[in-house]
């Protein structure tokens, strides 16, 4: 979830007024609290929690960040990020680890990989922080309580975590309380004194009670903030001010009631009609209210409510947005249905179709849905669904068209089209599929050719998503034929389809569609989608400048940035890592994570999956790249998705080979040898290919590899992938160069890096490892002999052997978990057989994990590596 998809309100402490009652025996308890791990506030609606830990935080010498939570945080996923965020705002920066692997909970990683993450980077705090956890009475998941358990069994020194709540929570209060580190906050230490009370009638209600009546009061209401608000409120209208407290009777329920109605009932009757009628409202500003009441004087009344203290919130710093206190909101909400059933729903039909003429879509359709209005929700999202398209907002549409009965959507051939389009632009390619066949297996009023143009939009951007570039321009090419002129949102779509499949069949058709689409679409998401795809096209072209400055342009393109953008994030990433800036590629990583949250796309996500890995693999953190791939490969295993299984297990093998274990990359080798009849070299597979020469390569099949890179060099060549043909000579010259065909390695080795040199390539090279160091020096040494003359300048080939020593030294210096398991073992004097008994695994595994501990650590016996382990302080 990106921070700017994140309601910011939820990080606000609440305003405080200017006139508020100081506490110091509050203040006190909280400040102990801020010594103990956890400081629980536990009591009733009203009673003032929030306010005090408000004042406290605004005073307080520790850091702290709020968090108010709501119904809609019990998702396990939502509430960490928030609590995430949360903490961000004290540390910025500091929780990127925790927060990349939260993005991954979405395919079942369990939430404690992510929770052992955050506890780590805490254990690094150098100062003490708190986080305010408000209104965590709204969090009823279990699974959300176990992982704030998991925190608190294992919570760092230095975090102070604060709950806010109407009532304890499942949380292991009794262990925390029996250890000394939790301090509780109840009932009793927050009602208010006879001296406080005193303070707030008289001084911040602007009361005249006298010492008896504030007494009197205090004993009535037992101290309850909200009741003595009421009380104030009422009061201010009383003339018989004793008898009007003697009346009180009643539990806190009773009373609270009592003074809301007494409230409302000593109100002039237009405002009385004004905060019922307007009750049924989220939020609202002058017009709204106008047009649900009928009060011209609207403005006038907002102003009057808030400087009465009659339970608004000011929701801008214009004071143009206005909400209800959510108790006062429920209250009058009842009333209304009590005294007015009959004018609720009028009420709620003129909320809905302000809302909708003044364009919140969002709000309108939750007053039609709560109506049960299916026809006039349907009718709105016929009306809005494609500016909400535009916008590029596809899950609030899909969730708004599921909401609607299946019988009236099937009976409306627009809504299936929309949704169609809507899964597609989604990545639920199938669920797209499946409306098409709902749309063709109807008879509809419709045209056919309107619908038949409508069809052939959504197959074709579901086959440029499948990279079925030939289907997808043939697709597209009907559907023009189809769609008129007016139809400028679906024509840019089309546009943006045929940018996509042409890109390597005809680039100037592909760079003059692209251009079409942003001139047609009107529309942020399609001008973002068409730039990043140009984006990528120049990437694949081998043109790594200009493609970034594309990528660069497309997020700065809005004043915010959106989720679509995820694509240009993942782009500037993969330039990132060519160029060997693996910083910048690692933090363009986590935008792209954050970005494509809501991506359910199981190509896109592959793609993702393979570029973090990717880009892990060169920092040197090699079980975190595997991890990844294994991941991607169980949830393509569980989803019966063949490309995603057979992508990730090729790059398994590709990093086995990479760290010296080719026996481990044969199994897959073979078995992609056996697919090649069935499974053709194209764009799609050209990756797979690649990795397929590379384990050839390392298994001296050398026949086999050169094969191999002659066809994806003559593909890569016809389509002008420079990118592809860089990376299959670099390959090429590394088969020459086994088979000692030196000569011929130098010089497809100097072409490649002709090719590569004006673009800067580093990674298409380094990361080849010793045999790509090896031959590089070859050319050094041959340019220096004058053997053979530079066909790069002298500087870009020391760059790449600097760039490659030192991803060398970054893959040595990590051991994975299982070589430093290894180790330990070896330090206490096991043999390799007992080693293997140990672990339960084959001693042939054993000896490679030796092996690679002795490589990586440049020792020749076990004497060595423990002494050079110990140099290193990994024993």
């Amino acid at each position: 979830m990106l921070k700017e998809n994140l309601l910011v309100r939820k990080f606000h402490a609440p305003q405080l007024r200017a006139a508020l009652v100081l506490r110091p025996h509050l203040v006190e308890l909280l400040e102990q609290g801020a010594r103990r791990a956890v400081t629980l506030i536990s009591a009733q609606a009203g009673s003032g929690k929030t306010t005090a830990l408000a004042a406290w935080m605004r005073d307080s010498r520790i850091a702290a960040s709020w968090l108010a939570l709501d119904n809609y945080d019990n998702d396990l996923q939502r509430f960490w990020t928030y609590v995430l965020a949360a903490l961000d705002h004290l540390r910025p920066g500091m929780f990127k680890k925790a927060q990349e692997r939260l993005e991954v909970t979405r395919q079942s990683v369990p939430i404690e990989n992510v929770l052992t993450a955050l506890l780590n980077d805490l254990f690094n705090l150098e100062e003490d922080i708190a986080l305010i956890l408000d209104d965590y009475h709204e969090i009823t998941m279990p699974a959300i309580h176990a992982s704030v358990a998991f925190l608190l069994d294992h919570l760092p020194a230095r975090l102070h975590l604060f709950i806010v709540t109407r009532s304890d929570p499942p949380l292991p209060l009794a262990r925390l309380r029996i250890s000394d580190q939790l301090m509780e906050i109840r009932s009793a230490d927050l009602r208010f004194s006879q001296e406080e009370t005193t303070l707030f009638l008289n001084t911040v209600m602007g009361l005249r009670l006298t010492a008896d009546e504030i007494a009197m009061l205090e004993k009535r209401t037992e101290g309850w903030i909200a009741a003595l608000q009421l009380a104030g409120l009422s009061l201010q209208r009383q003339h018989d001010i004793p008898a009007f407290i003697t009346s009180f009777t009643g539990n806190h329920y009773h009373l609270v009631n009592y003074l809301a109605e007494e409230v409302l009932q000593k109100q002039p009757q237009q405002v009385q009609r004004f905060l019922l009628h307007t009750s049924i409202l989220e939020r609202m500003n002058a017009a709204l209210c106008q047009d649900l009441t009928g009060d011209a004087e609207s403005r006038a009344m907002l102003t009057q409510l808030e400087q009465a203290n009659l339970f608004v919130v000011t929701l801008d710093d214009e004071h143009a947005w206005y909400r209800y206190h959510q108790l006062f909101a429920d209250f009058l909400r009842t009333r209304l249905q009590q005294h007015q059933p009959d004018y609720v729903r009028e009420l709620h039909e003129r909320a809905a179709r302000w809302y909708q003429h003044n364009g919140y879509y969002e709000e309108a359709m939750s007053h039609f849905l709560l109506l049960q209005d299916f026809a006039e929700a349907a009718q709105l999202i016929g009306q809005s669904g494609e500016e909400v398209m535009r916008r590029g907002d596809f899950t609030m549409l899909d969730r708004w068209i599921s909401s609607l009965p299946a019988q009236l959507i099937r009976s409306k051939p627009d809504l299936i089209i929309m949704h169609a389009r809507v899964l597609a632009f989604l990545g639920q390619l199938q669920a797209a599929e499946e409306r098409i066949e709902e749309i063709l297996n109807y008879e509809w009023s419709l045209p056919r050719e309107v619908i038949e143009g409508e069809v052939l939009v959504v197959r074709a951007f579901i086959e440029t998503q499948r990279l079925n570039f030939l289907q997808a321009r043939e697709l597209s090419r009907s559907a023009l034929a189809y769609l008129p002129a007016t139809s400028v949102f679906m024509r840019s779509i089309i546009s943006l389809c045929l940018g996509i499949a042409l890109r390597f069949k005809d680039t100037t058709a592909a760079h003059r569609a692209l251009e079409q689409a942003i001139r047609d679409a009107n529309s942020p998401h399609i001008s973002v989608l068409s730039l990043e795809h140009l984006g990528y096209q120049l990437q694949e072209l081998g043109q790594l400048h200009r493609a970034l400055e594309i990528y660069q342009q497309t997020l700065s393109m809005l004043p915010e940035e959106i989720p679509s953008m995820w694509m240009a994030c993942l782009g500037m990433a993969e330039v990132h890592r060519e160029w060997n800036r693996l910083d910048e590629a690692d933090s363009f990583m986590s935008r792209t994570m954050q970005m494509s949250r809501d991506v359910r796309s199981p190509a896109i996500l592959l793609d993702i999956t393979v570029i973090r890995a990717m880009i892990a693999e060169a920092q040197g953190r090699t079980d975190e790249s595997l991890a990844l791939l294994r991941r991607e490969e169980l949830m393509g295993r569980q989803r019966q998705l063949a490309t995603t299984v057979g992508v990730t297990r090729a790059y398994q093998a590709l990093f086995a080979v990479w760290h010296g274990d080719v026996e481990a990359a044969l199994p897959w080798m073979q078995d992609f040898e056996r697919q090649t009849a069935t499974y053709p070299l194209n764009t799609g597979s050209e990756r797979e290919y690649r990795i397929l020469a590379r384990v050839q390569m390392a298994a001296r099949k050398y026949a086999e590899a050169e094969a191999v890179l002659a066809q994806l060099l003559a593909l890569a060549q016809e389509e002008g992938r420079m990118r592809a043909v860089i990376k299959a000579m670099a390959l090429q010259s590394l088969v020459f160069q086994a088979q000692g065909a030196t000569e011929q390695a130098i010089s497809t080795i100097m072409q490649a890096l002709a090719l590569a040199e004006p673009e800067g390539y580093v990674c298409s090279f380094t990361e080849e490892g010793a045999e790509m160091i090896g031959l590089l020096k070859r050319v050094q040494v041959a340019h220096r002999t004058k053997a053979v003359s530079l066909l790069i300048a002298p500087e870009y080939l020391a760059l790449l052997l600097a760039a490659s020593v030192e991803q060398e030294t970054v893959a040595n210096a990590v051991l994975s978990g299982r070589e430093m398991e290894i180790l330990q073992l070896i330090s206490s004097g096991l043999s390799n057989q007992e080693i293997a008994d140990r672990l339960i695994i084959s001693m042939n595994t054993v000896k490679w994990h030796v092996r690679q501990i002795f490589n990586k650590l440049n020792a020749n016996s076990r004497t060595q590596v423990l002494a050079r382990a110990k140099e290193l302080n990994l024993l």
